[in-house]
């Protein structure tokens, strides 16, 4: 084995890792390995230390099975260590040391790695499926009603309670008014760890609906449409994660010559007001679509002494999923999950040469597909 140069106490170490498979889809976690080194003379245990180490990251990767071409650990830019590996699907992020000690003649280390896990896959998955059982919804209705016949009917009240007797993916929760954008994430920070604001709806989808008369006077037809405008925007903590709209159009009255109708025209509007409640149905199924999976890129926060992200089980996160500080700098800052709840995460940072404090406020990424 070649020999490892010396490391700093706390030492956060990047491995850089040639695949000779690609593309890959990574998945990072957290796992924990030993390693030891046998003491045969007197030079300094720091470099029984660095042995111990470095076979407690070759046991590691000898855990995992697919094939790679080399295996390096590299510390501002320098060359720490280099093997010629043959048998490893790892890619070891960085690692902690949770233990060390030396007994007789052997040194003994425990460490903690950051690793990816690669799978061959076509198509690398970018967001998090989530667990949102409900969303409040709000509508909002505007039209010139005086422009229609005097038997048009079309109010909130009818789309409301046609809309409650559907089944979409997500609950509805229906509100009386739209609610404030508020920040709510700054609010959470008033309650502690294990409050019970998990059980506050963060998700809410707000439509907004705008309707006109449209005249399409032909030859020898006249009709009259409506047209129907359609918003959703959805929100988490009142801040937008999507906006989506749409334009239709559905009959009301049509007459051949003068004035001769085709149909009657309030039959044809109670015929079309269904295929408009079922466009309404297809629409919001459209919009909450978009909630079953999430990007999420956190902000870093702090309460007391605890760091914490305001993304929790019900938003897609896991308890092994490993967070990066979202940069373009060469040395990665890492943390894992010490605590999940519904919409909240306290987070542990891997690094022991960083303090916490000084990053709060950076933006966060999952490690996935690094």
């Amino acid at each position: 084995m070649s020999r490892v140069t010396k490391f700093g106490k706390k030492l956060l170490l990047l491995v850089l890792v040639c695949f000779c498979v690609c593309p890959l889809q990574t998945i990072a976690a957290t796992v924990e390995a030993e390693g030891q080194a046998l003491i045969t003379s007197n030079i300094s245990l720091q470099e029984y230390k660095d042995r111990a180490i470095a076979n407690a990251l070759q046991n590691i990767i000898n855990d995992e099975w697919q094939s790679l071409s080399s295996f390096s650990i590299v510390e501002n830019g320098k060359m720490l260590f280099d093997q010629i590996q043959s048998s490893s699907k790892a890619r070891i992020l960085s690692y902690e040391i949770l233990n060390e000690y030396q007994k007789k003649n052997i040194y003994y280390v425990k460490i903690e790695a950051v690793l990816d896990k690669n799978l061959t896959s076509s198509e690398e998955k970018t967001c998090r499926d989530t667990q949102i059982p409900q969303v409040d919804f709000s509508i909002s209705l505007k039209g010139n009603k005086l422009k229609f016949p005097a038997w048009f009917s079309l109010n909130k009240n009818f789309v409301e309670s046609e809309l409650k007797k559907q089944k979409f993916s997500h609950a509805l929760n229906f509100i009386s008014e739209t609610k404030d954008t508020i920040d709510q994430e700054n609010l959470y920070r008033l309650f502690e760890p294990d409050d019970t604001s998990n059980a506050q709806n963060k998700y809410e989808l707000r439509l907004n609906l705008s309707f006109n008369i449209l005249k399409n006077n032909l030859l020898l037809l006249k009709n009259n449409d409506l047209e129907l405008s359609i918003q959703g925007e959805i929100f988490r903590s009142g801040k937008t994660l999507g906006i989506h709209s749409s334009k239709k159009t559905f009959g009301i009255s049509k007459k051949f010559g003068i004035n001769l109708p085709l149909s009657t025209g309030r039959n044809l509007w109670n015929q079309n007001k269904k295929e408009l409640v079922d466009a309404l149905n297809h629409d919001i199924q459209s919009f909450l679509d978009t909630l079953k999976c999430i990007t999420i890129e956190p902000e870093l926060k702090q309460n007391g002494s605890i760091a914490y992200i305001n993304f929790g089980k019900i938003d897609g996160i896991k308890k092994d999923d490993i967070f990066v500080i979202k940069n373009d700098s060469p040395q990665k800052l890492y943390f894992k999950v010490a605590k999940i709840s519904d919409h909240r995460s306290e987070l542990q940072l891997l690094s022991k040469s960083q303090k916490t404090k000084d990053l709060i406020g950076k933006t966060l990424t999952l490690v996935e597909g690094l």
